[in-house]
């Protein structure tokens, strides 16, 4: 452990040159130190807790940094608890050694940690001052810990009673035991497949449920909402409620809400808004956060629910704007949305900017944040895990720069072999250029803004007049796609077969040519020649102007490897079968994203990390997630899913009524009952999530799944905790 005095002697001499920081903590410009070497864990904990002990009766506080929790510590050194005690919770990369030899990379993350402890010790002071809370009673998660504080002392000065609970559930005298809900938050999503050579603009939305709860007013009187659904009457004279004319909750859909306690907490949000100094920001930041996560002392389900409701609302009125200011939506759901303009390339950073400002300057939309963070010169699209596009990487010029850059990116294409997705690739990167370079190459008098490709309009029957460059471009594209393309493709599918050919005389098939098995698949794959030839008609079709050209290329191709066009194995399906945990928060920074187990490339397994847990960071400040809190949502998913397969009810086939009594066997039309959700359509989920769940190995939600796709005997139940402790 060499090298002490010399790292935090460098470290701290370039913190003083930064200056970008206030402290509350003076630090010396040198510092001794005494090594001492146990061998053992336990052992250097002991020998904490004795120095504990010499320190006992002076004025001391402890801070404490590390990733593991308070309680462990509490337990470990018996001295901890007789100090006021400041847990500094970290990442576990802030705390892991991740390089050999491991001495100089420790050293300098410990002086570091330390070094930053002053700031820490101001922020930390700066907002308990805020919320007048005491240093040393801010315990565990501390953006939720302000937030159920602040909002149990508003709630106590309008004389309401408390849910505040720490089991997950909110306190309601035994009633919240009663209520069961199969029914999961579905967020809406938007995706229009298709080929666009308009720039397309990536943008980032932040701040929706703040947003959703700040102007819910607004929202609902847009939408022609009154009364108790719009929170026009939370308070109530005396009269009123003798009367029986006072309403003591509000409904949205089949969520009840007190109207007193959301008008709490619109008014919390508001203070917060007026007053973003101190640490007003943790609020705003986590406010979702804090509404969704479990880990909240005044978690109220019912109350997450009815203002996902109003987020629902405040997004589609949002879409409906950008439409009204004439971009229209490719793709969208709550935390991203990607918008086709009517811009050529060169002019989309000005338009994005004017896009987002009166957008942001509406009345409804003024505490969303908006945040372009992609441009697309063109683009094909077939769903956000499966495209490709020429990005603009500098928006703000003028002109069009003569290098093309090309981001890719094809979840379909992992489930091919890894010899025939070289083959994909290829030829998608080869198609895209040559159909940029000639829609380039004829531009100009012939754009006509958001029909190039009669994508996303309305009224598609109507015929637009082409002009010359217009019919020189369709020409072009045409005569590609017949001659170019199709020897091209030709030539693949011959040297595709002629090396499958060769590795099926091998005794063991070899690994290139066997069909990977990931977390989403679910169909029987054989032909890697088929395959690729399916695969590439489906992105080759986005260009829907020339279905017919390609059509006819797909019909060669079959019929050159004998499979007939029509046939049930010529149908494309895609192979993935999408797992998606919505509205993962960061605990560090608050961003949100989705967890697409089966889609995401951050989230499968490669060659490099095969074998290993795949680690699950934030991608804006690279800190961990929490994985015991995912892994028991996931469970809480998969209890949904059986209890709805459960209770769900029996229809009729011919009819399509539901079944209103317990005793008939047949329908009144004499039309036989049908289960609501298939049978093998809830074992394919759950075997997903099983997939999932060995993959980044997490073994109560494995052992949960295996319970729930069959009964298990005393021998399957041992077999399962040797899988779950193994």
């Amino acid at each position: 452990m060499a090298r002490l005095e010399e790292t935090y002697i460098a470290l701290h001499a370039l913190q003083k040159e930064l200056k970008n920081q206030l402290s509350i903590h003076d630090y010396p410009e040198a510092l001794q130190t005494d090594v001492t070497y146990h061998g053992t864990e336990t052992a250097a904990l002991k020998a904490v807790s004795r120095e504990l002990g010499l320190v006992d009766n002076t004025m001391t506080s402890l801070v404490v940094s590390s990733s593991k929790e308070q309680a462990w510590f509490e337990e470990m050194v018996p001295r901890v608890d007789r100090f006021p005690l400041l847990f500094w919770q970290g990442s576990k990369t802030g705390h892991s050694l991740d390089t050999y030899p491991w001495q100089a990379d420790l050293v300098k993350k410990m002086m570091s940690r330390y070094l930053g402890m002053g700031a820490w010790l101001y922020r930390v002071m700066r907002e308990a001052a805020y919320y007048d809370i005491p240093v040393g009673n801010i315990t565990g998660d501390e953006p939720l810990f302000y937030t159920d504080i602040d909002y149990a002392r508003r709630l106590l000065k309008k004389d309401m009673v408390l849910w505040w609970s720490s089991s997950g559930k909110p306190d309601l005298g035994g009633l919240e035991e009663d209520g069961f809900s199969t029914d999961e938050l579905v967020n809406p999503e938007i995706n229009t497949p298709g080929c666009y050579s308009n720039v397309c603009i990536s943008i980032q939305v932040k701040r929706l449920a703040l947003n959703a709860v700040a102007q819910s007013a607004i929202v609902n009187e847009m939408e022609g909402a009154g009364g108790a659904t719009a929170f026009d009457s939370t308070s109530h004279t005396l009269d009123e409620y003798a009367k029986g004319d006072a309403r003591g909750e509000a409904s949205l859909g089949d969520t009840a809400v007190s109207p007193q306690a959301f008008a709490v907490m619109k008014e919390m949000i508001k203070s917060w808004l007026d007053r973003k100094d101190g640490g007003a920001h943790l609020g705003l930041d986590h406010f979702w956060r804090w509404l969704s996560s479990g880990s909240a002392r005044m978690f109220d389900p019912g109350l997450q629910r009815f203002v996902h409701g109003l987020m629902k609302k405040t997004f589609l009125q949002m879409l409906a704007e950008f439409r009204r200011l004439g971009s229209n939506v490719i793709a969208a759901e709550f935390g991203q949305i990607l918008l086709l303009t009517a811009k050529p390339p060169g002019t989309a950073a000005a338009y994005a900017t004017y896009l987002l400002s009166a957008v942001t300057s509406h009345e409804v939309f003024k505490t969303v944040e908006l945040h372009a963070d992609r441009f697309y010169d063109f683009l094909l699209f077939m769903d956000p895990a499966n495209l490709a596009g020429v990005i603009c990487e500098d928006p703000y010029s003028e002109t069009i720069d003569s290098t093309i850059s090309i981001t890719m990116q094809w979840n379909i294409a992992t489930f091919l072999p890894p010899t025939v997705q070289e083959y994909f690739i290829k030829g998608i990167k080869k198609y895209l250029v040559e159909i940029f370079k000639i829609k380039s190459k004829h531009s100009g008098s012939s754009r006509t803004p958001l029909r190039v490709l009669n994508t996303l309009t309305q009224g598609g029957t109507d015929q637009i007049p082409l002009d010359a460059e217009k019919l020189k471009e369709t020409a072009s594209i045409e005569a590609y796609i017949q001659k170019t393309l199709t020897r091209s493709m030709l030539r693949d599918v011959d040297s595709i077969m002629d090396a499958q050919r060769h590795a099926m005389m091998e005794e063991v098939m070899p690994d290139e040519f066997r069909f990977p098995l990931l977390p989403g698949s679910h169909l029987a794959l054989t032909n890697p020649t088929l395959e690729y030839i399916k695969y590439m008609c489906a992105v080759i079709s986005l260009v829907k102007e020339f279905a017919n050209d390609v059509g006819v290329l797909k019909k060669n191709l079959l019929s050159h490897i004998g499979i007939r066009e029509f046939s049930e194995e010529a149908t494309f399906r895609n192979p993935c079968q999408p797992f998606k945990l919505p509205m993962v928060i960061c605990r560090v920074c608050s961003t949100m994203r989705d967890f697409d187990f089966c889609r995401d490339p951050e989230l499968l397994p490669t060659l490099e990390t095969r074998g290993t847990t795949i680690r699950w960071q934030c991608p804006e400040c690279e800190c961990d997630y929490d994985r015991k809190a995912i892994e028991a949502t996931l469970i809480d998913i998969v209890r949904r899913l059986v209890t709805s397969f459960q209770l769900q009810d029996l229809r009729c086939g011919k009819c399509k009524q539901v079944k209103s009594d317990n005793l008939s066997v047949n329908c009144n039309c004499s039309g036989a009952y049908q289960l609501t959700m298939s049978k093998i359509e809830s074992r394919r989920k759950l075997r997903t999530i099983a997939n999932v769940a060995t993959i980044h190995g997490l073994g109560l939600l494995k052992v949960r799944v295996y319970v729930s796709l069959r009964l298990p005997s005393d021998s399957d139940i041992a077999g399962l905790r040797r899988i779950l402790f193994r």
